[in-house]
């Protein structure tokens, strides 16, 4: 992939906090911050008396939607000794029951409101903070009035019952199993050697010990001590009235009082000056990385205007150390697969900075070296001024797209960062501000100051050298702070490597013949969809929105995917990533991304099932651009054989971490099972990865290319006489193209595998104790009978809540699964439900899943039940409406086959229409004992 800008950096990183001696969370208790930089004038803040704070924010996107963020300022940081891991074993217990409220009703409310577990409602235990997350589809009284009214209860009326808590204990040990990775494993293993404070190093999956025993009465104890109002902040964004909801906000928690003593936060000592020293983590599937960090003395929040220009200098001086070392990556022999700079903070405490390298196994040593040569090289010689303006280009382009994107901010969205800031002590900036602010710092940075701000990221004393890898390292830790040392004398001793002069180049792409002609033109009204086809075979679908201002998503199809591949043997369509990354025949992809630096666009490639596609996201000034780059690639990809070295390796890599889980066992294995043993969709092995080179992915494509039929698809912030327009001088410009695409039939159809058979036992993981336990039936594709599909897929979100009602209730798994899935192009889909357990709970899970069976064919199910699932269904399918993203989907194959349009007019109306004896007859229809495959995944 290729972006034409970066997003908006964050100083913040989400791991690595460090802190000094100092009382760590203080600002909780300080009421909201003030600086010289003015909040967004739109969000309403406040303090009860009481100490609570809260933020209210109108935003209409989606229509009628309220996202809700309730955050307590403790998480695994405040754990004693004795309480390791009941900070998140609390916000499980929330949803077990409290004064006013059932165990287990907050759920089942919830889905009548039509919120569904996981996607709409939930909650996240982090170091210092504790969130519970709501997203209402509806501003009803009844839906606001709920929601607060079950945060209160989470508040301070928890029952924290030990029956209920002993049955969660399972869930939770289960949850962190699931999270016991040798990636998990090595994030813990350098926070513990970075900070070397209990506490500073604390993560909130704690100690199973002491989850296992349920300990009721500590976890009290954490719940009186920090779930107090003046810890609290309460975030409400959407399509609501600020004084209305003001008013509930006041009438729901003025009254709420701590309980006894509240807590203190932990002192924390982290020593600063620390000489290089290192530490090494080898274990089996750990990946391959080094880690240089250096602690700095902390700088505070960017609320004035003096500070926020720094924080942007130093990032841009960041950002160019980050283009050399992208530079050396994608080299024709690269040193490192990847290596990356950032700055880590933690508001009043302390920051960081991390130069992270990622390389092949056993070359930690060539890969550290190249990486600090090119920082020394850096910081002795300087950033260029090009270099400088090409960050600020980059950054510019990122702050002028989020105010042109302000008006359609997306609800959730905002609600997250609100607060996030409020955690870390920010200010929450309209980006109309922050481009202002932004501007007023560019007008006079030079390459000068960027120097000097960016040499004081890097002390005299460190780094700190974190090494992990599957092997452990000869000689273990001396050996690596004694090369390290060496590496280091090396680079200061050497000159510095002459930064070759390349000449300044243009974008070369803007003819592709004389602009075509549209030969036919048709208007689908009631979608507000424009069918046309140009002279030359191309087809173009647009659809003008203003879901999301500046924003234009484009697809452009060609050929005919995995419609076309064989399938008796494995292809070079795996490396379909790698394409964006080989540039063009013109210019290498830095070089793209240098020229356009200014411009946004975006280059994805993938094969889908009828097609190989090429898509990219703009905003309505640059839409000639986005054109002309996917025109480009089209026309005169480069295939260099470093950018696909560069998939390769990283390809390769995730293909020897494959054991780590279960899970990712699942990912990589069953496509290929639960279709029939495909090659389509199988996944290589290493011989395949390492056999295939750049020329065959060429050879694959470069036909497809010339002569496949081309269906652009543009939806968002565009007119459709611009679209036709940038089509035309590109796609449109072609020689003639095929007018159709290759029709399903015998020989390239899919068929799902014969059911009945034994467990189908998939080794690999070694996450020890764990494995992924899947039952499946096959069922049909999406078209033609979208009905049958809307009861399939209700039928999957019953079974879903069902299991997990038996399996999760029951204090068995964390994870586990029900739905449908369905192919747009094949007659082919199933319906799965399974759940990540120790193989002791096989019985039960098997136990689970024939009762949830014979109970829906049997039509034990309730109009609740049906509700309880369907109405979660209506609502995220109306919030999608509200995307370009659903609607360039929709669109997708529809001018070639426009009853896929059907999906758009009537699919919610099929979904409200379904009814129990629905589910029943597909229950009955596809729930059968001889079609069933039942695989078994990971460790036995």
């Amino acid at each position: 992939m290729i972006r034409g800008k970066d997003p908006v950096a964050r100083i913040r990183t989400l791991w690595f906090v460090l802190v000094l001696v100092v009382l760590a969370g203080a600002a909780h208790a300080a009421g909201w911050p003030k600086g010289d930089i003015p909040y967004d004038p739109a969000l309403r803040l406040g303090v009860l008396s009481n100490g609570m704070r809260y933020a209210i924010l109108r935003n209409a996107n989606p229509t009628g939607a309220v996202s809700i963020r309730f955050a307590i300022a403790a998480g695994a940081r405040q754990e004693s000794a004795a309480q390791k891991g009941l900070a998140h074993f609390l916000e499980h217990m929330a949803f077990r029951g409290s004064a006013h409220v059932a165990d287990g009703e907050i759920n089942h409310t919830l889905e009548r409101l039509g919120l569904r577990l996981g996607a709409d409602t939930n909650a996240f235990t982090g170091q210092e903070q504790t969130v519970y997350k709501f997203d209402l589809p509806r501003d009803d009284a009844s839906s606001l009035d709920a929601a607060l009214n079950f945060m209160r209860e989470i508040a301070g009326e928890l029952t924290l019952d030990p029956a209920a808590a002993r049955t969660e204990a399972g869930v939770v040990l289960s949850e962190l199993k699931l999270r016991d990775t040798p990636s998990f494993r090595a994030a813990s293993a350098q926070l513990e050697f970075v900070l070397q404070d209990p506490h500073a190093a604390a993560l909130p999956n704690g100690d199973p010990a002491i989850v296992a025993q349920a300990p009721v009465a500590e976890m009290r104890a954490f719940y009186d001590a920090y779930y107090r109002p003046e810890r609290a902040t309460l975030v409400v964004v959407g399509d609501v009235e600020p004084g209305d909801m003001e008013a509930r906000i006041k009438a729901c928690f003025a009254q709420w009082r701590g309980r006894g003593r509240a807590g203190a936060d932990p002192r924390i000592a982290i020593a600063l000056s620390r000489p290089v020293e290192t530490r090494v983590f080898s274990e089996r599937d750990a990946t391959p990385q080094a880690s240089l960090s250096w602690l700095l003395k902390a700088t505070p929040r960017p609320n004035d205007k003096a500070l926020d220009r720094w924080v942007q200098i130093n990032l841009i001086g960041l950002r160019v150390l980050n283009m050399r070392l992208q530079e050396a990556a994608a080299s024709t022999d690269p040193p490192f697969l990847n290596a990356r700079i950032s700055r880590g903070s933690e508001p009043g405490i302390a920051d960081s900075v991390t130069l992270s390298i990622s390389h092949a196994p056993g070359r930690w040593q060539a890969a550290v070296a190249a990486a600090e040569k090119i920082r020394l090289d850096l910081l002795r010689t300087g950033v260029s001024e090009a270099e400088v303006e090409r960050a600020i280009s980059e950054r510019r382009a990122a702050f002028v797209g989020a105010k042109a994107a302000a008006s359609t901010r997306s609800t959730p969205g905002l609600a997250d960062i609100i607060v996030s800031n409020a955690a870390t002590g920010d200010i929450f900036i309209h980006p109309a501000d922050r481009l202002t602010l932004l501007e007023e710092t560019l007008k006079t940075v030079s390459a000068e100051e960027v120097n000097r701000v960016l040499r004081d990221d890097f002390p005299d004393h460190g780094p700190l050298i974190f090494l992990s890898g599957p092997e452990p390292v000869p000689g273990g830790e001396p050996a690596v702070t004694e090369a390290f040392r060496n590496i280091e004398q090396q680079a200061l001793a050497a000159t510095p490597l002459a930064r070759a002069q390349h000449p300044v180049l243009s974008w070369p792409y803007n003819d592709f013949g004389k602009p075509g002609q549209v030969a036919e033109t048709r208007q689908v009204p009631d979608l507000g969809v424009t069918f046309l086809r140009f002279a030359n075979g191309v087809r173009l679908t647009v659809r003008p929105s203003q879901l999301r201002a500046n924003q234009v998503l484009v697809s452009v199809k060609v050929g005919d995917g995995q419609l076309s591949l064989p399938k008796d043997r494995i292809t070079a369509a795996w490396a379909a990533g790698a394409l964006p990354g080989g540039g063009l025949e013109a210019m290498s992809a830095l070089q793209v991304q240098q020229v356009l630096a200014a411009s946004n666009y975006r280059v994805d490639f993938r094969v889908d099932e009828d097609g190989f596609v090429f898509s990219g996201q703009t905003t309505p000034g640059d839409i000639d651009i986005q054109l002309k780059v996917l025109a480009a690639y089209l026309t005169a990809p480069g295939f260099r054989p470093e950018g696909f070295e560069l998939f390769r390796n990283a390809r390769a890599q995730r293909l020897r971490q494959a054991e780590a889980t279960p899970m990712a066992v699942m990912q990589l294995k069953t496509p290929e099972i639960l279709h029939g043993g495909d090659k389509r969709w199988a996944t290589p092995e290493a011989q395949d990865i390492q056999a295939v080179k750049v020329e065959d992915l060429s050879a694959l494509l470069k036909p497809v290319f010339a002569k496949g039929a081309i269906d652009v698809t543009i939806t968002g912030n565009v007119t459709v006489e611009k679209a036709i327009e940038s089509v035309a001088a590109t796609f449109g410009a072609l020689p003639p193209r095929a007018q159709t695409r290759a029709a399903v039939s015998a020989g390239n159809s899919v068929n799902f595998p014969t059911g009945g058979e034994p467990v189908i036992a998939i080794p690999g993981s070694i996450q020890a104790g764990q494995q992924i336990l899947g039952m499946v039936w096959p069922t049909h594709g999406t078209f033609p009978d979208l009905k049958e599909n809307a009861a399939l897929n209700l039928l999957g979100a019953v079974m879903r809540e069902r299991l997990s009602d038996k399996l999760r209730g029951s204090g068995t798994v964390y994870v586990s699964f029900a739905g449908n899935l369905s192919s747009r192009v094949f007659d082919y889909g199933y319906l799965q439900a399974l759940a990540q357990l120790p193989p002791e709970g096989a019985g039960k899970f098997r136990d689970a899943v024939a009762e949830i069976v014979r109970d829906l064919k049997a039509g034990k199910l309730s109009e609740d039940d049906l509700a309880r699932a369907k109405n979660p269904a209506i609502a995220q399918l109306t919030r999608s409406r509200e995307t370009n993203d659903y609607w360039l989907a929709v669109l997708d194959g529809a001018q070639e086959k426009e009853e896929r349009l059907d999906a758009a007019r009537n699919y919610q109306g099929y979904l409200q229409q379904v009814t129990v004896a629905d589910i029943q007859a597909a229950a009955g229809k596809y729930l059968i004992d001889a079609r069933r495959l039942e695989v078994a995944i990971g460790a036995s």
